[in-house]
């Protein structure tokens, strides 16, 4: 489902993030085929405090939600459907809202908008976006993170859907100063956590769906 990069080099590629993402490129809108929906999962969106109050902060991860804003500029679905994480408290707007006026401001029609309810993991996320569609099994453009993607599309495809997977936020640098191959980084230690948690996650549902 993902193609592997050819033709570049890299010192020290991260051996654990290879490991769960795979050595990716990143597709073009144009090269995927049309299906029913863009599905952009939640993770990108946290609160800060602000002089007013609480303020939304992207991460890094609000690639998803521009590559979900991207494959619809691109006609590749009908609709897109934004999903949001359970963490915001009451009051405050969700991710799929802030999402959404990020798509509106960039051209996507508000009919062509679907916010799926807040759910507070991908398995939640798939069951609570299967009811938006009708018999059968709905074919989808998922968007992630690369390093979610495996077990995202594992799941979404065990809920019942046909998975065209894009992912995005592909933590693999194309290139990098000589030096920062042998410096300590510190942020080399959050994508190891990232890394070693999908691990985790991708082996549980393996397992759990090898049991059932």
């Amino acid at each position: 489902r993902f193609r592997n990069v050819t033709g570049v080099q890299t010192c020290a590629l991260p051996i654990l993030l290879l490991l769960v993402q795979g050595d990716l490129v990143r597709l073009e809108p144009a090269e995927v085929p049309r299906r029913e929906a863009v599905v952009v999962l939640a993770g990108s969106l946290g609160y800060t405090l602000g002089r007013s109050g609480p303020m939304p902060e992207w991460g890094t991860s609000v690639d998803r939600v521009f590559a979900g804003i991207e494959l619809m500029q691109a006609d590749r679905a009908e609709r897109v459907i934004f999903s949001s994480g359970d963490y915001v408290r009451d009051g405050l707007r969700t991710e799929g809202e802030l999402a959404r006026e990020l798509a509106m401001g960039l051209g996507v029609d508000n009919a062509r908008i679907t916010l799926a309810a807040k759910a507070s993991n991908t398995a939640d996320e798939a069951r609570l976006i299967r009811p938006l569609f009708g018999e059968g099994r709905p074919s989808i453009i998922l968007v992630t993170s690369a390093s979610h993607m495996p077990r995202a599309a594992a799941i979404f495809s065990e809920a019942g859907f046909v998975v065209t997977p894009f992912p995005v936020d592909i933590d693999i640098p194309l290139a990098r100063r000589w030096h920062d191959a042998w410096l300590p980084d510190a942020r080399a230690l959050l994508k190891t956590d990232t890394a070693i948690r999908e691990g985790l996650g991708q082996a549980y549902y393996k397992i759990v769906y090898l049991l059932r």
